[in-house]
C-alpha cells in the first residue's frame, strides 16, 4: 500500500489513498452513501476486477471512492463516485479524482477525461468544474420498467413503417463510422452505455462492440438496442438521429425486444424531445449532465505512480 497523499486538518484525520480490491468490500459497506440500495455496493466485487477503483481511506475506514473505466486505449469515463456523508465538504472527491486524472495523463494512449453526473448534483458538477471538464451534454436518462412495456406498447398508435434487422457486423459498424463522418449535425457525444455517453468517435465502435447490438434499418435510418447491466438489466435504446424519435414502428420494436429478454427499457434524450412528447410520460426520467475534456499536453508521461509495489 503506498500513501498517494497524506493531509491532516480534516477532525485531525491522517488520510491516504490506495487502489481497492475485493477485500475492501465490508468497508465499503461501511460508508454511509446515503443512497438508498445503491448498485455500487451491489455490483462492487464485479466492477473493481474490471476498473481501476481507489478510495480515501483514514484508520482503516474507507471515507471516499471513485474508479474510472478505459475504452478502446483512450476514452477515460470517471465513475463510483461516493463520499461518506459524515466527511463530506471537505474536498475528498476533489482531491481523489485530480489524483485520478493525472494518472489518466500520464497513459500513453488516453487522451479523453471525461464523467456523467445527476443534474441535481450540484457538488459533483462543481467537482467536474474544479478538474476543467467542459460541459458537453445535458440529456434526459429515460428508464420504463419491464413490466410496464406491454401496457404501454399498446397505447402507441400503430407503426406504418417496420424496422428490419441489420444481421451483418461489418455493416452495421460500416453504418455507423459513416454517421460520423457525415451527420450534418454531428453529435458531441453518445449514449456507449447506460451512465456513460462517449464522444461520437468511429474508434469506439469495434466489432466487438458493435456485435453485441441490434441494429434495426428503416429508410436509411438506424438504431441500435444492446443489453446493459447496472445493478439492475437493461435493455439500452441508442437513438442517433433524433427525427426518429416519433416514429411509432420504433418504440413498437425497443419495447417488443426488452419484453422479450425480461429487461427495463432505457433511453437518453434530449430534455427538449422528453418536455414535448406526451407519451414519454409513462418513462422515468432523470436529467444528467455530460462533461469532458482532453487530457492535458504538458503532463509528463515519463513518470508513473505505481500502486501495491508494481
Amino acid at each position: 500500500m503506498i500513501a498517494l497523499f497524506a493531509s491532516k486538518g480534516m477532525h485531525d484525520l491522517e488520510t491516504h489513498i490506495r487502489r481497492l480490491s475485493v477485500n475492501d468490500y465490508e468497508a465499503l459497506q461501511q460508508l454511509q452513501s446515503g443512497i438508498a440500495d445503491d448498485y455500487v455496493l451491489r455490483i462492487f466485487r464485479e466492477s473493481v476486477r474490471r476498473e481501476a477503483t481507489y478510495g480515501v481511506f483514514s484508520a482503516g475506514r474507507l471515507l471516499a471512492m471513485a474508479a474510472y473505466s478505459l475504452y478502446a486505449g483512450r476514452y477515460a469515463v470517471l465513475g463510483r463516485v461516493r463520499t461518506d456523508a459524515r466527511y463530506r465538504g471537505h474536498g475528498l472527491a476533489t482531491k481523489l479524482l485530480s489524483l485520478i486524472c493525472g494518472e489518466i495523463e500520464r497513459q500513453e494512449t488516453a487522451d479523453w477525461i471525461g464523467l456523467s453526473t445527476e443534474w441535481s448534483n450540484g457538488a459533483m458538477r462543481h467537482v467536474a468544474e474544479k478538474l476543467k471538464l467542459d460541459c458537453l451534454s445535458v440529456y434526459e436518462s429515460c428508464v420504463l420498467a419491464f413490466e410496464r412495456l406491454s401496457e404501454w406498447r399498446t397505447q402507441l398508435p400503430f407503426p406504418e413503417d417496420s424496422w428490419e434487422p441489420v444481421e451483418d457486423v461489418s455493416e452495421k459498424r460500416e453504418r455507423l463510422i459513416s454517421a460520423v463522418q457525415t451527420m450534418d449535425r454531428p453529435l458531441t457525444v453518445f449514449p456507449y452505455a447506460c451512465y456513460y455517453p462517449l464522444p461520437f468517435e468511429a474508434d469506439l465502435f469495434s466489432a466487438d462492440y458493435v456485435a453485441n447490438g441490434r441494429m434495426y434499418e428503416s429508410g436509411g435510418q438506424f438504431f441500435l438496442l444492446m443489453n446493459d447491466t447496472k445493478g439492475k438489466d437493461y435493455l439500452h435504446l441508442k437513438i442517433f438521429d433524433t427525427s426518429v424519435i416519433d416514429d411509432p414502428g420504433l418504440w413498437h420494436t425497443a419495447a417488443r425486444e426488452a419484453e422479450k429478454a425480461g429487461r427495463d427499457l432505457w433511453v437518453d434524450l434530449p430534455p427538449d424531445a422528453v418536455a414535448s412528447r406526451d407519451w414519454l410520460r409513462s418513462f422515468h426520467c432523470t436529467r444528467w449532465t455530460c462533461y469532458g475534456r482532453k487530457t492535458l499536453p504538458s503532463v509528463d508521461r515519463s513518470h508513473r505512480v505505481y500502486y501495491n509495489g508494481k
